[in-house]
């Protein structure tokens, strides 16, 4: 598949416009000061909860236009192929993704006024606004287990809030430049974050492919994995843009400061088009997770991930730990431990037994979950032209 070709070097692309401004140099990397008239042991994150304020309005508004895109595939499923008009006449689900696409320009101001690994943390906001939406919204039905996992997943970020680091540096250019060539853990981090992608990626590759050779012997656990595994491919591509987002939001800062004027030199475009790709990138994938899979199940796992590598991302690349003594490290680290176990709760308990028509070309393919295939032998991928039978990615119910 051509998704999976690039993947690789989607990775790469979001590493380029830093690896660019590439320049050996030494010492502490310099930070941009734009509170030149300002004194106290505050002065230096004075708007933190201005950022914070946005952020977590931005954070809301992503999470009600992901829930606006599923209700627009939930009403599409009971139109028939051959009726469902073109994309751009579907109105609700273009209303969605702009209401997406709003919170995340709020996202991006918000970065202007707070540490990345603060304000990410802060958009565990989505997780309660999650419950509601997806309750009124796609009339879906909350369980308790539901309710516990986000109550973890908040309460996880609630330790991160409290003990993260609130200063928040702005770079310029010389010292995006800096934070490139001179930050050692950032570049293992990354190129960690590479390799654990294209890991994730084959397995989930080899898991589809198993299932599609052998539907009745393949394990249940096997088709839990695969969504986790397509999540986890999606936010470590697509988080990288948070980094890319908070730096334009400094080099803006900048910009508007008249200190230097870092928009007249081709770099911060670059970057900004490496970001306009990694975000196409992650709607396309977000838009295919709202169409496979439950968005009690997928939405929450998605979002979380995101504000995993999110934080971690910005905390590293940003130099944001560095000012946390230890205490506060050990605690912002069991908070992200909270995080990953209210996670794994909303994992699916089991599957649905359903069995959908669906067109792939013109003509109807029987779709099933592993579990109908397992309760019905006489299903097996047969190929006949056009037609053909395959296994859907388990449709999960409410958790």
């Amino acid at each position: 598949m051509m998704t999976t070709r690039v993947l690789p070097l989607l990775a790469l692309l979001a590493y380029l416009p830093f690896r660019a401004l590439a320049a050996s140099t030494q010492g502490e990397c310099p930070t941009v000061d734009l509170n030149s008239g300002c004194t106290g042991d505050d002065c230096g994150n004075q708007l933190w909860w201005l950022g914070a304020l946005i952020y977590m309005g931005g954070s809301i508004c992503i999470n009600f236009g992901s829930n606006v895109v599923r209700l627009s595939h939930e009403k599409l499923k009971k139109i028939p192929v051959h009726q469902q008009p073109p994309i751009y006449k579907r109105y609700l689900w273009m209303t969605g993704f702009l209401i997406f696409f709003s919170g995340n320009i709020f996202n991006f101001v918000g970065f202007m006024f707070g540490a990345q690994s603060l304000l990410v943390a802060l958009g565990s906001v989505q997780f309660v606004s999650n419950l509601l939406f997806a309750r009124f919204i796609n009339k879906e039905h909350i369980t308790r287990r539901s309710v516990i996992a986000t109550c973890a997943i908040v309460l996880g970020n609630v330790f991160i809030v409290v003990f993260g680091s609130k200063d928040d540096n702005t770079y310029g250019l010389d010292g995006l430049k800096c934070l490139v060539t001179t930050n050692i853990p950032f570049i293992i981090y990354f190129c960690f974050k590479i390799v654990c992608t294209i890991c994730m990626q084959a397995l989930y590759m080899f898991i589809n492919r198993k299932i599609m050779k052998s539907p009745s012997t393949t394990p249940d656990g096997f088709a839990k994995f695969v969504p986790f595994a397509f999540a986890a491919v999606s936010t470590m591509i697509g988080s990288t843009s948070v980094g890319i987002g908070k730096s334009e939001s400094g080099i803006v800062l900048v910009q508007f400061s008249g200190q230097a004027t870092p928009l007249y030199t081709p770099w911060p475009w670059l970057m900004f088009a490496c970001f306009l790709c990694l975000v196409g990138f992650w709607l396309y994938r977000l838009n295919k997770a709202l169409k496979q899979y439950d968005a009690l199940f997928i939405i929450p796992v998605m979002q979380a991930l995101w504000l995993f590598f999110g934080v971690i991302g910005g905390g590293i690349f940003f130099e944001e730990f560095t000012s946390m003594k230890t205490l506060n490290l050990c605690f912002f680290t069991v908070g992200m431990i909270i995080l990953l176990c209210g996670v794994l709760t909303l994992s699916p308990a089991s599957f649905p037994s359903t069995e959908v028509e669906e067109d792939i070309t013109g003509g109807v393919t029987r779709i099933a979950s592993i579990r109908d295939f397992k309760s019905h032998p006489e299903y097996t991928r047969v190929d006949s032209g056009p037609k053909v039978t395959v296994i859907r990615q388990p449709s999960f119910s409410s958790v």
